[in-house]
């Protein structure tokens, strides 16, 4: 599973603080910042210990690299989700149009706020706005009323100046290295579209994938089957059932 560097948490974040965490190089630990036996926040910190994994709040809740979804379960602890707009797959050597970067930016913030319903309405224009003050360190101007045009004529030739812009955006990023040959199918579907590996795993269990029979959940039927042989592709099932459900809504899929 694709991981966070420290660096890309902290430009993620870009300085928010929460309350009784510290953060470091080290992990995400429980900062408890003197709150003794007598302080109000005495049993929110002892709260905070009871949910830890280890109960322990001298080891960290989780450490770095980490994952997207700890990242989120953070986030999620503190009603700061809008802090992580989305998760972005880029092709390494792949020369992205900024009208590109536009389009993944904002189905990346529609499939996030599938996973969290608190996420704001997710707005192309803010987008749009967004790359156009990030074009204007290269002394590039657009006016808005040209700039769903303009914004398809303009290429980043550099991998680190989408990246850049993107963690500005506060989303995560995770570059495939199309270039690399792999013997194993596991190394493959990770390169595969949520579309691709849903659609492929149906047929190789020999599945009509226009004739799907209906089960129950992650226990019975063709999406129980999906999940459980490559549902560790997927950050979570709450985003695979969101694929799942947007193939049907496409007519990639169908019941019987």
């Amino acid at each position: 599973m694709d991981k966070l560097s420290y660096s890309a948490v902290m430009a993620i974040l870009d300085g928010t603080e929460f309350p009784y965490i510290s953060i470091s190089r080290k992990g995400v630990f429980i900062s408890p910042d003197g709150s003794g036996e007598n302080s109000p926040e005495y049993s929110l910190v002892r709260e905070m210990e009871n949910n830890h994994p280890q109960k322990d709040i001298t080891k960290p809740l989780f450490t770095f690299p980490c994952t997207a979804q700890e990242l989120r379960s953070l986030l999620q602890d503190y009603d700061a989700v809008d802090q992580l707009s989305g998760v972005i797959y880029l092709d390494k050597g792949k020369k992205y149009t900024a009208n590109e970067i536009l389009d993944l930016m904002f189905q990346a913030y529609l499939e996030e706020s599938s996973l969290l319903p608190e996420h704001e309405e997710p707005r192309k224009k803010d987008y749009q706005q967004g790359i156009i003050q990030y074009l204007k360190r290269f002394s590039a101007t657009y006016t808005n009323d040209k700039a769903d045009e303009e914004l398809k004529t303009i290429v980043f030739d550099e991998m680190s100046d989408v990246i850049n812009l993107l963690q500005a955006e506060r989303f995560a990023v995770f570059v495939n290295d199309l270039a690399t040959t792999t013997t194993t199918s596991e190394k493959t579907s990770e390169l595969k579209t949520p579309r691709d590996l849903i659609i492929e795993t149906l047929l190789e269990l020999k599945y009509d994938v226009m004739a799907l029979p209906v089960g129950n959940g992650k226990k019975t039927g063709a999406k129980a089957d999906v999940w459980g042989k490559v549902g560790n592709k997927f950050i979570s099932y709450e985003s695979f059932l969101y694929h799942w459900k947007k193939l049907k809504k496409n007519g990639d899929i169908a019941d019987r």
